[in-house]
């Protein structure tokens, strides 16, 4: 009567081992997708700041060069006896 009651009871329980790790399986995915797209979100990010600063600084030697050819640079040179 005993065993009977024990094998009872461990055949109840065979499937909460089965839900507790499919529960934690998905989880682990649910972090891991955020976790890409995280990355995905920054890379764009740092890709969009990139081409920002590369404009900015070819802009900023567009406007040198043309004051540049405005304004030239006269040397003077003063020779001393």
């Amino acid at each position: 009567m005993k065993s009977n009651l024990i094998n009872r009871r461990k055949q109840s329980e065979s499937g909460v081992a089965l839900l507790i790790a499919i529960f934690v399986l998905m989880l682990i995915s649910v972090v891991a997708i955020s976790l890409i797209v995280a990355s995905g979100g920054e890379s764009s990010l740092a890709g969009n700041y990139r081409s920002s600063t590369s404009a900015f600084l070819a802009g900023s030697a567009g406007l040198e060069e043309a004051e540049d050819e405005c304004w030239p640079v006269t040397a003077t040179i003063s020779i001393t006896p």
